[in-house]
């Protein structure tokens, strides 16, 4: 059992904490839909539901504090039948296999981390533990961290019982002669701000003179599309094809996809796109080299008019210059300690590993 929104108030839906089994619950939601149930402040605050925001008492740094042991998930907790709405959280799981029985053994062993809403890769190791896990008082505190972001960073944080331990700033992934590991972000979306009108789009994205390693969905739903399908196809090396509607009414009023791309210097992405407005019909075109977007992006209207929804081929970015990979050795460990690790992206996408605990549990 998972227990979410654990930030309310105890009686507005908020986790009896007192009551909390680790063998039954050994992984708590820290965000979701309804907002960020980990840290009293900070971005995504809980504002989207009549219950009040969160409460220090409540929220889960607080009663990891106070000596509670779980892992963290996030997960949408939408109505509209489409989990995994971008900005609204997802749970990656450390399994050795994509079965059922190696997904549920991650979870027994804390073996998770929430991100927000882009996928940013995140790893911890110490001494060949991982996140969720717990060593003895007496071993080593010295982390091998890694972070795969889909953007620019703010900054990747260890946490210490609750307090900042280490902290080092990102960069802008400014992309070099030499990088053949790119990534892209496309969006598309925002549209008239007066009223609430859905545009359905069909997006055919492509590579000429490289091609797709990875393309990482960011697609947000809501009302207008419960009855529809989102879908994200990848056709070939070079091609991707999304079906996706975007609204005013939607949590976020655009989606998007990031592109990790392995090119050379005479890279080009194109994007086709067709729209359906409430009837009314419209489309864009975009050709756009590694010349140009190096240092900017590339926008298209899809109707003729100023409030148009739109689509933007992102700015490139350095893979290698987004990447960190440290080590961190923590100068005054103590007899029961927890750890874990916050990365922060520049566009405000987060990501939390479970903590990694040292000491206690009758030590």
């Amino acid at each position: 059992m998972i227990p979410h929104h654990v930030g309310y108030q105890l009686g507005c839906r908020g986790l009896d904490w007192s009551a909390l089994d680790p063998e039954l619950s050994p992984v708590v939601e820290i965000f979701s839909e309804h907002g960020n149930s980990l840290e009293s402040d900070g971005l995504w605050p809980m504002l989207a539901h009549s219950m009040g925001g969160v409460t220090v008492a409540q929220c889960g740094m607080e009663n990891l504090r106070r000596g509670k042991r779980f892992g963290f998930t996030a997960g949408t907790d939408t109505h509209f039948g489409h989990p995994g709405c971008h900005g609204e959280g997802l749970t990656a799981v450390l399994a050795g296999k994509l079965t059922r029985a190696d997904i549920l053994s991650a979870l027994r062993q804390r073996h998770t981390y929430a991100v927000t809403g882009d996928r940013i890769g995140l790893s911890v190791d110490a001494n060949g533990a991982t996140m969720g896990d717990r060593l003895p008082t007496k071993t080593a505190r010295k982390m091998r961290i890694g972070v795969d972001p889909l953007g620019p960073l703010e900054f990747v944080q260890v946490v210490k019982n609750g307090q900042t331990a280490a902290i080092w700033a990102g960069g802008d992934g400014a992309i070099a002669a030499g990088d053949r590991r790119v990534l892209c972000r496309i969006d598309w979306g925002w549209g008239r701000m007066e009223n609430a009108d859905a545009t359905a789009w069909e997006i055919a994205v492509r590579v000429r003179n490289g091609s797709i390693v990875r393309a990482l969905p960011c697609l947000v739903t809501g009302v207008d599309d419960a009855a529809l399908e989102s879908r994200f196809i990848r056709t070939s090396e070079t091609e991707i094809r999304v079906s996706s509607c975007t609204s005013r009414r939607h949590p976020i009023p655009i989606s998007g996809v990031v592109l990790d791309i392995d090119a050379g210097a005479d890279l080009v992405i194109e994007c086709e796109a067709s729209t359906d407005t409430i009837g009314e019909k419209g489309g864009c075109q975009i050709a756009a080299s590694r010349a140009t977007l190096a240092g900017a992006d590339v926008w298209a209207a899809v109707l003729p008019r100023f409030s148009s929804p739109r689509l933007r081929v992102g700015r490139l970015r350095s893979k290698s210059a987004l990447t960190f990979d440290l080590e961190w050795e923590d100068p005054a460990p103590g007899p029961d300690d927890f750890y874990l690790v916050k990365a922060q992206q520049k566009n405000g996408q987060l990501a939390w590993s479970s903590p990694l605990w040292f000491g206690g549990a009758g030590e």
